[in-house]
């Protein structure tokens, strides 16, 4: 997808005004969830984790924002990195819930 120069110039402009003040990273949230939702809901197949998974990308992204530095490409790339680092967070997590390890201790905690 090319990016025009006025909508990099629009978004770098919307991006500093959210890091002054957080009401306008709702105009953020807006562009971008439709595309992080259907991210990660291709990548789980489950709408209630991709709605988990987009929500926890939104919250890390505000809290993170300050520190956001503007490179080539934009936004988006940055807040989909936040999104596949939190899928893979997501399977580290379901994987290691459901490991014998995990049903071991669970099993000694039960007794």
């Amino acid at each position: 997808m090319d990016r025009q120069p006025d909508a990099d110039s629009d978004e770098r402009a919307l991006v500093e005004q959210a890091k002054a003040d957080p009401s306008a990273f709702a105009e953020l949230y807006r562009r971008y969830l439709p595309r992080v939702y259907a991210f990660a809901y291709r990548r789980t197949g489950a709408p209630e984790v991709a709605e988990d998974i987009t929500s926890a990308t939104f919250e890390r992204a505000l809290r993170s924002l300050a520190a956001y530095s503007w490179r080539p490409g934009g936004f988006g790339p940055w807040l989909f990195r936040i999104a596949s680092n939190e899928l893979v967070d997501h399977y580290r997590r379901t994987v290691r819930a459901g490991s014998a390890r995990a049903e071991d201790a669970a099993r000694r905690i039960v007794a």
